[in-house]
């Protein structure tokens, strides 16, 4: 167990934190379990990672989705566009394709 785990567990105890793990699996969202736990969300998603809990992602924003159309027509590949938030170029082609926004050939093809 690292020590920032052990900090925690202190602070929250092994109980609490099994009841924080167990209520982000059945679905709570982060901010509200920091909220709940009375600690932040930073050490909310540092106790999923240490515990080994697989994050859910959450969808991109409209602004987000709106950035990254405009960044693809500047010339940013997908993979470029999907670095910049963080995500897969694929959740990118998907914002493009809701969109309706035309993909380049990446290939070089006319």
């Amino acid at each position: 167990m690292s020590h920032r785990v052990h900090s925690v567990g202190r602070r929250l105890g092994d109980e609490a934190i099994k009841s924080l793990l167990d209520d982000y699996a059945s679905g709570i969202p982060t901010t509200r379990l920091a909220t709940e736990y009375r600690i932040g969300k930073a050490t909310v998603l540092r106790l999923l990672e240490d515990h080994g809990i697989t994050r859910r992602r959450q969808p991109m924003t409209p602004d987000e989705c709106t950035e990254a159309i405009q960044l693809y027509r500047s010339g940013l590949s997908l993979a470029a566009v999907g670095r910049h938030f963080g995500r897969d170029h694929t959740v990118i082609r998907d914002v493009l394709k809701r969109a309706g926004v035309e993909r380049r050939d990446s290939h070089g093809r006319a």
